[in-house]
């Protein structure tokens, strides 16, 4: 004869596994959200269409690598260096890349939305096409880059530097410009639209030709 508090047995069963998945899903997000630090993944060597996504790379040197399509989603790149690395039709979403440095390398067509890279050293290197929508560029510096058809919406360009940068065909929507340096830049058909200008510092002979939305467009 069944105990007459048996009928609950079931229930009570149930409960805790419900809690244990619950728990599961929870440890499975948490690691998701994570930097992955010594997961094996972040320990591949290089090459094209590599996950990386959430790796912490602090100080590393890549260099002389093909990485074409690889994943950095959300990696932090503080201090990491690049130098003649192809990075083409890369996912460099949400990557943290302060005081980062990027030589000789090829971005272009890469997603770089939300990317955070305040003070980071841009220099000779092809980011055409690059999408830095959202972007935090505070004293950023892009010198003699090629960084046409870039989308550079709602971006944040405090002191940014676009020295004899090529910005043809580029996209300011509502980004924030204050003391940004375009000396010697090319700004032909750019658009500024609804685009914040604080403190101009815009530098000589910048090249404003046919661009739209501010007052040195010609």
């Amino acid at each position: 004869m069944l105990n007459k508090n048996s009928k609950w047995i079931p229930y009570s069963l149930l409960l805790v596994l419900l809690i244990m998945v619950v728990s599961i899903v929870y440890e499975k997000e948490f690691s998701d959200n994570s930097l992955a630090t010594n997961n094996k993944k972040c320990n591949v060597e290089p090459k094209p269409f590599v996950d990386y996504s959430k790796c912490d790379f602090s100080n590393k040197e890549f260099k002389n690598v093909n990485m074409t399509g690889v994943n950095l989603e959300g990696s932090y790149l503080y201090k990491t260096k690049f130098e003649n690395v192809i990075l083409k039709n890369s996912n460099l979403k949400n990557i943290q890349c302060n005081h980062g440095s990027i030589f000789s390398s090829d971005l272009s067509f890469s997603n770089m939305t939300n990317s955070k890279c305040n003070n980071v050293n841009i220099f000779k290197s092809n980011l055409d096409n690059i999408d830095l929508t959202r972007s935090n560029l505070q004293a950023a510096k892009f010198i003699e880059t090629n960084i046409s058809n870039a989308q550079l919406d709602l971006a944040y360009l405090y002191r940014a530097d676009f020295s004899k940068a090529n910005l043809t065909n580029s996209i300011f929507v509502g980004s924030h410009i204050e003391n940004v340096d375009f000396t010697e830049a090319i700004l032909t058909n750019v658009d500024f639209t609804d685009a914040i200008f604080y403190n101009e510092m815009l530098g000589d002979e910048a090249i404003f030709e046919k661009c739209i939305g501010f007052e040195k467009c010609k």
